[in-house]
């Protein structure tokens, strides 16, 4: 294995010395790790080992082919790039069409014909894999191998990937991860009531498509004065002074954030689908100097981005679809010095799906559902933190959490009516069955009655 200025974390190594057999004894396989756990690295330790494979890196959008072929570099490999537009980018030369590993836009490698020969094809953000272009890539080389990476195996209906990948291995759950320092372990805080709401109320009626909220329908409910408003000044309030990635509901809903934060002193910018690579690079390059402190973005930093700097993730939307909202979530999940990163759940996400940021999940490829490892949280009514169901107090503000004493109360009250209510179950039936000796009944007439009386 070549050797590059980055060291192997263990469950990098485990996780590559496990996927070598599977892949070529299931063919398809789809490895599973949290945001930032480093599937890029493990996938370029496998490229590595299996030197005489050529391999084609297949990603989702070209931004990120862009990306990887820069991330695929710093870690060792010997890689070139297949693209359909300039071949040149800020002046350096990234086609080398006689590489072994070549990266590509999955529209690139379905549409461009590519004269080569690959035996393995990489899948980044693998949950995508049922999708037409990528299918296409498949059949174009239906000999080769296929290693999906992703941190949410399913699709955004929420179906799981066994019509098309064979095997599944999980790289590490986000406890682990965080356990050993590889993760950080974010602060949630939520709606206030008012939001919560009001955002119920606009959400009447809103169609869903591909599992999501409809574009259209969604960019209504969240359009609002008084939720931008809201959005805005709970950031403010919780996350002061820290760089934040903020994900809106619409292109008009991001801008609307980003006028409001400038309105309030703060340098905010905007990015969407149709800005530029470059200007986008230069945003992002400001946000990770800190001349910039918040990113509005809609649908561009959703998948393949990070900033291990960045202080708090802003969901301005709701999503319904986990899978979109656990990408969106893992944003800034990468361990970093310094204090915790922040989510801040304008959509009401995380009780909804009853998943908070870092929780683990049992993924399976055929459930269309997956448990989770969900610990009880609930709600902080004072400062809207994430907190153990059953804090008598909120670690984060101090203020006494009266839900959890009216809880522990409730049960309580249901804990004595049962055994009071058990006590007089056994009463009746020690009497029925002094009858039942008495008159000598057949076996099974006690319960017979006592059903009966039930």
């Amino acid at each position: 294995m070549k050797t590059s200025k980055f060291a192997a974390r263990p469950y990098e190594v485990a996780a590559v010395s496990a996927l070598q057999p599977l892949i070529e004894r299931e063919r398809r396989v789809i490895a599973v790790g949290p945001t930032g756990c480093g599937k890029t690295v493990i996938a370029s330790m496998l490229i590595d080992a299996w030197a005489d494979k050529r391999v084609l890196f297949v990603v989702h959008r070209y931004e990120l082919a862009d990306q990887a072929y820069k991330s695929l570099r710093a870690i060792g490999v010997d890689v070139g790039m297949v693209m359909a537009q300039d071949e040149r980018i800020h002046g350096v030369e990234r086609v080398h069409p006689g590489r072994r590993v070549q990266v590509a836009s999955v529209q690139t490698a379905a549409r461009r014909d590519i004269c080569a020969k690959f035996d393995l094809i990489v899948f980044d953000e693998a949950h995508r894999a049922l999708a037409g272009s990528y299918q296409r890539v498949v059949h174009t080389w239906p000999d080769a191998l296929v290693l999906g990476l992703t941190a949410t195996p399913e699709r955004t209906d929420g179906k799981g990937l066994g019509d098309f990948f064979r095997a599944m291995l999980v790289i590490a759950t986000s406890s682990e991860l965080q356990r050993d320092g590889y993760l950080a372990d974010p602060r949630w805080f939520g709606a206030r009531p008012d939001v919560v709401d009001k955002l119920a109320e606009r959400l009447k009626g809103a169609r869903v498509t591909n599992g999501d909220y409809a574009p259209s329908d969604l960019a209504r409910a969240v359009d609002n004065t008084f939720l931008v408003g809201r959005v805005v000044d709970e950031s403010l309030r919780i996350a002061p002074g820290v760089r934040k990635a903020v994900f809106a509901g619409s292109v008009a809903h991001s801008r609307k954030l980003a006028s409001e934060f400038v309105r309030r002193g703060v340098l905010a910018v905007h990015l969407d689908g149709d800005t530029s690579p470059a200007e986008r690079e230069a945003v992002l390059i400001g946000l990770r100097i800190g001349d910039v402190e918040v990113v509005c973005n809609y649908d561009v930093l959703s998948e393949g981005w990070d900033l291990p700097a960045l202080g708090a993730v802003v969901l301005a939307r709701p999503f319904r679809s986990r899978t979109k909202y656990l990408q969106v979530v893992g944003r800034g999940m990468r361990a970093r010095r310094g204090p915790r990163p922040i989510v801040i759940d304008h959509g009401n996400n995380a009780p909804r799906f009853g998943l908070w940021p870092g929780d683990d999940v049992d993924w399976s490829l055929e459930r269309t559902s997956p448990r989770t490892g969900v610990a009880p949280w609930v709600m902080c009514e004072s400062c809207l933190a994430k907190i153990p169901a059953s804090s008598m107090t909120c670690p984060e503000c101090g203020a006494e959490c009266r839900e959890t004493a009216a809880r522990l109360e409730r049960e309580e009250e249901a804990a004595q009516l049962e055994e009071a209510t058990r006590a007089q179950y056994l009463a009746l039936r020690s009497r029925v069955e002094r009858v039942a000796v008495d008159k000598g009944a057949p076996v099974g007439w006690v319960d017979k009655v006592m059903r009966e009386v039930a």
